[in-house]
């Protein structure tokens, strides 16, 4: 209320039609169905159509009118000053109210009143031009948010243009659909775990499913065959040509014939692959690549796998474990294998030193086998059975590579008469043939007893066992031969002087 204006009595009739209770609610309406509101009903309720309304805004207006009232009237013919406006304060026949409904004709004389609930619903004009173009607007266009248990949908209408769209989520698809009535037009797009389906109002459709795309209709001269792909082209049926240009046909024509030759030839590829037949092509799909040659700077995968001419498994390259590492690298094959260098050197080598090169059975060796004075040929514990050759161990004997050399052996004369020969038969021995040696127990019980450690006689060997738990004993037997010679020469001196003394 801005202004106040008094009329008192200068008016023609004036009606007294109650004073309306206090305003204790107050209700904004979104829509038909949707409203906001604030309040209890102790009172009178405020109603207002604001489609944008929030609970803020009902708050706020009840703050300010709640227990207001007003007195109800009706005069005619008022002498109403012409700045007055609605909402205005009035004094006329001795009662005061607001302006709520103005009837001027240009005579200067307006009727005024402040109308009742249901007078205000049916006969209140007081909006200007923007408001009722807005309420126009509002009235043509509405949006609906409708929520179910089994579908939420979302929708815009106007009447006003004919226009709407609206989206429905269900559980097993997506439709979203937009209607132009005026122009007739209709496009539905529809989205499920089995494809994508788009259709007009005229009931074309375009379908993407499992990565193919099927078409109702194609329009031929759009259709240029220069830039399709036949090896991708699949016709599953038939085209109808209806009224397609010739040169349209003979460019889709053509296409067909492309695909159908490509497609042969893939066939034709792919029945040959396991015989090695690639006829300049090249086969894919989803598990594997078959071509005549593959060229990269790098191959990378689990496993390689070579087939014969059959088509079977012949060899392969892969991963397994290992006890010496993380992993192993197999290399396999079926039949025989062969490593070949055609000039150069094969190395088979590991890089870190006490690692062995390990033969399950025999080994043949067709040229020198050398190791340079850094290995040796099996270990205490990985045995050789036999070694066969045509000329007896050549040993290493060169006297400019010894130092502290010693002439005689007397030292070792304890050692020598403590041995203790013997004939045996191995334990895990097959032939069951008796063999002549020592016990390599027997020769170090015989060390101690002559005072001689391990260090003065290389002859005996004892290297603890890799797994633990105890020694493996061995012998060198190419030193006991000193020692029998040393022994022998001395005895053939001996009977020498003996001879030379019975001859006297």
């Amino acid at each position: 209320m801005s202004d106040k204006f008094f009329v008192g009595l200068d008016l023609t009739r004036v009606e007294d039609n109650g004073i309306q209770r206090p305003i204790s609610r107050v209700t904004l309406l979104l829509d038909d169905e949707n409203s906001i509101t604030a309040g209890d009903d102790t009172g009178a309720e405020l109603l207002a159509d604001c489609p944008h309304a929030t609970q803020a805004m009902a708050d706020a207006i009840l703050a300010q009118v709640k227990g207001c009232q007003y007195q109800m009237f009706e005069a005619d013919d008022a002498a109403l000053d012409p700045s007055a406006e609605l909402g205005d304060g009035i004094t006329a026949g001795g009662m005061y109210s607001v302006i709520s409904r103005l009837d001027d004709d240009g005579s200067g004389y307006s009727g005024i009143s402040a109308p009742g609930k249901s007078e205000l619903e049916d006969e209140y004009p007081a909006a200007g031009p923007m408001t009722r173009a807005f309420n126009r607007t509002i009235a043509q266009t509405n949006s609906r948010i409708t929520k179910t248990a089994e579908q939420i949908r979302l929708e815009v209408t106007s009447a006003l243009n004919g226009l709407s769209s609206s989206i429905a989520i269900e559980l097993d698809r997506i439709t979203q659909r937009v209607d132009d009535n005026e122009q007739g037009l209709s496009q539905t797009l529809r989205i499920a775990a089995d494809g994508v389906t788009i259709t007009n109002a005229q009931g074309s459709t375009l379908t993407i499913d499992g990565g193919q795309i099927n078409a109702s209709k194609i329009k031929a001269e759009d259709l240029d065959a220069s830039k399709i792909n036949v090896n991708d082209l699949r016709l599953t049926g038939a085209i109808t040509w209806g009224d397609l240009a010739s040169d349209a046909k003979s460019q889709v024509t053509s296409a067909q014939n492309t695909a159908a030759s490509a497609l042969s030839s893939a066939s034709a590829a792919q029945s040959t692959v396991s015989g090695w037949v690639y006829p300049g092509s090249t086969y894919m799909n989803g598990a594997m690549l078959m071509t005549g040659t593959v060229k990269a700077s790098t191959l990378q995968g689990g496993s390689i796998q070579l087939i014969d001419f059959g088509g079977g498994l012949a060899g392969a390259m892969a991963l397994s474990g290992a006890s010496s590492a993380g992993y192993a690298v197999d290399i396999t094959s079926y039949g025989a294998m062969r490593l070949t260098a055609q000039s150069g050197d094969v190395y088979i080598q590991s890089s870190q030193y006490g690692h062995y090169l390990w033969v399950s059975d025999n080994a043949y060796v067709n040229c020198p086998f050398v190791s340079r004075n850094v290995s040796s040929l099996g270990t205490s514990y990985y045995k050789w059975s036999d070694v066969y050759a045509n000329n007896a161990t050549i040993q290493t004997s060169d006297l400019s590579l010894k130092k502290d050399v010693q002439y005689g052996l007397s030292g070792y004369d304890a050692l020598f008469d403590a041995l203790r020969p013997m004939s045996f038969i191995f334990v895990d021995g097959e032939s069951g043939r008796r063999h002549l040696g020592m016990g390599a127990q027997d020769v170090e019980t015989a060390m101690k007893q002559a005072g001689i450690s391990s260090m003065d006689f290389a002859g005996f060997i004892k290297s603890e066992r890799p797994e633990g738990g105890g020694y493996n004993y061995a012998l060198r037997y190419g030193e006991f031969i000193p020692l029998c010679i040393d022994q022998i020469q001395r005895l053939k001196a001996r009977v020498d002087e003996l001879e030379r003394r019975d001859s006297r």
